[in-house]
C-alpha cells in the first residue's frame, strides 16, 4: 500500500486559444497517497452546454457511413476538400452567437444500403411504415436482393438550444452514383443549397440571435466557387 501522507493537488483550468488546459501542479517531495486535497480553481472557462461554444465554421459536412460505390469516390475526395475549404473561409465571428453548427450528415448508397428516395406524397418517418410503401414499388426479392430502404431525400432533428446545433441527412441514391462526376457534383450542389435554405428557414421561426442570411449567403457563394473549380486547386 501506498504512503499514507496525503499530496495536495492543484487543478487550474485556463482557456489558451482554442484549447482548455488542465494544469496539475504536485507538492515537491510528497508522496501519492490513495486521498488526497484536492484544490480546484476555475478561471474564464465557459463550456459548450454554457452557450459559449467557440466559434467555428457553422455548417459541418460529415458522412453518416464511410462505404459509397467506387463511381463516388471523386465526389467524396471534393467533398473533403470543401469541408476544408468552408472550415477557412466562413466567417463565425460576424454571424451571431445563438448557433453552434448545423451539421449534414451525407449518406450514399452502397452494395448494403440503396437508398430508394420517397416521393412527395408520403410523409411518413416511420421506417416500417416506408417498409409498406417500398412493397407497393418492388417486390419482396427485389427488395432484398437489391438492399432498397425507402427513405425522404431529407431528414430533419430538432434545434438543440443547449448545444446550439441541428441535424440534417441528406441521402442519396444508387443512380445518384450512376451520374457521371460532373453530373454527381452538380447534383449534391443542388442538394446542399437546399437542404441549408430547408434549415434555415426552420431557424428563422426560432428567433435566435444570428444572421443567418449572411451565414447561408456564404455558404453559397464558396459552395458555388467550390463546385465551378474542375481540380483540387482550394
Amino acid at each position: 500500500m501506498l504512503s499514507g501522507q496525503r499530496e495536495r493537488l492543484d487543478i487550474r483550468w485556463s482557456k489558451v486559444e482554442l484549447a482548455i488546459i488542465s494544469a496539475l501542479n504536485f507538492q515537491e517531495n510528497e508522496s501519492i497517497a490513495w486521498d488526497y486535497n484536492v484544490t480546484e480553481i476555475i478561471e474564464n472557462s465557459k463550456f459548450e452546454t454554457q452557450r459559449n461554444w467557440i466559434p467555428r465554421n457553422p455548417i459541418r459536412i460529415t458522412r453518416g457511413v464511410a462505404n459509397c460505390y467506387e463511381t463516388s469516390e471523386e465526389l467524396v475526395d471534393r467533398i473533403n476538400e470543401l469541408v476544408n475549404y468552408l472550415d477557412k473561409e466562413m466567417r463565425p465571428e460576424s454571424y451571431g452567437t445563438d448557433l453552434n453548427q448545423i451539421i449534414v450528415i451525407v449518406s450514399m448508397s452502397y452494395s448494403r444500403v440503396n437508398h430508394v428516395i420517397a416521393s412527395d406524397d408520403i410523409k411518413t418517418k416511420n421506417t416500417s411504415k416506408l417498409y409498406v410503401e417500398l412493397k407497393k414499388l418492388y417486390t419482396t426479392d427485389e427488395i432484398q436482393n437489391n438492399c432498397y430502404f425507402l427513405r425522404h431525400r431529407f431528414d430533419f432533428g430538432g434545434f438543440s438550444k443547449k448545444s446550439g446545433k441541428i441535424k440534417i441527412e441528406l441521402r442519396l441514391e444508387k443512380e445518384f452514383s450512376e451520374l457521371p462526376f460532373r453530373g454527381q457534383l452538380e447534383k449534391f450542389t443542388e442538394y446542399l443549397h437546399t437542404g441549408i435554405d430547408m434549415v434555415v428557414k426552420k431557424l428563422k421561426s426560432k428567433k435566435l440571435n444570428y444572421d443567418l442570411d449572411n451565414m447561408q449567403s456564404d455558404f453559397n457563394i464558396l459552395v458555388s466557387n467550390w463546385a465551378e473549380q474542375d481540380e483540387k486547386v482550394l
